[in-house]
């Protein structure tokens, strides 16, 4: 399908939208996060139009705490090459999941944490949380989609500056026993094939932001 293109007045001419909110006068774009490996380093977190292979599928890790813990913390990036204003309602979906070994109750949730960075100060701009995925005692891999809707305020982003969504994975085994937790970011929607495997094959492992920008009128 064809994507729409929103004439500016500003010196940059054109801007492309994935689809628009007419009534809000608010065009999105859909940026997938992905894993990338750049100078042999492995750990990289990219937003990105395009739809490629994901250097890893999913991120897990093992943790064996009966509290709720931050296990997983990472920056997905892009580069504005344009001033751009953010505005509206923002949406974040991926896939969380456990690998249990037949005894524990774990749970898992995530937070998406929308900010932009200049080069030295790190602004928040939105945040939000979605709710807990338990699974009680059972052996096997266990994962569900979520999705969170967070309310953009109206926030400029110079050219050059950095758009950053951070993803938190917090997670809890209740009877304190080792468990598996992660999640899902390939843009090409392969199935999980980790060490550690939280995905299941019949769960997405796309990793989706879809971005309100102020359209100029």
């Amino acid at each position: 399908m064809a994507l729409p293109i929103i004439y500016r007045t500003s010196p940059e001419l054109l801007t492309s939208y994935n689809y628009i909110d007419v009534a809000s006068g608010t065009g999105y774009i859909l940026f997938y996060g992905a894993n990338v490996s750049s100078e042999n380093i492995s750990g990289i977190y990219i937003l990105t139009n395009n739809s490629f292979y994901s250097n890893n599928i999913a991120t897990a890790l093992r943790t064996d705490s009966s509290s709720f813990v931050l296990l997983h913390d990472h920056d997905y990036e892009v580069v504005m090459n344009k001033s751009q204003v953010l505005r509206g309602l923002a949406l974040f979906s991926m896939t969380i999941g456990f690998l249990p070994t037949g005894t524990q109750t774990p749970h898992i949730y995530f937070i998406a944490k929308l900010r932009k960075w200049d080069g030295t100060t790190e602004t928040e701009i939105a945040s939000g949380t979605s709710d807990d995925f338990t699974q009680p005692a059972g052996a096997g891999t266990y994962s569900k989609t979520k999705s969170i809707q967070i309310n953009v305020p109206t926030t400029k982003i110079k050219k050059g500056e950095t758009l950053r969504l951070t993803i938190e994975i917090w997670v809890k085994e209740e009877t304190g026993n080792l468990c598996a937790f992660g999640y899902g970011h390939d843009p090409k929607d392969r199935n999980d094939d980790g060490t550690y495997k939280v995905i299941n094959d019949t769960d997405t492992t796309i990793l989706e932001a879809h971005i309100p920008f102020r359209i100029d009128q």
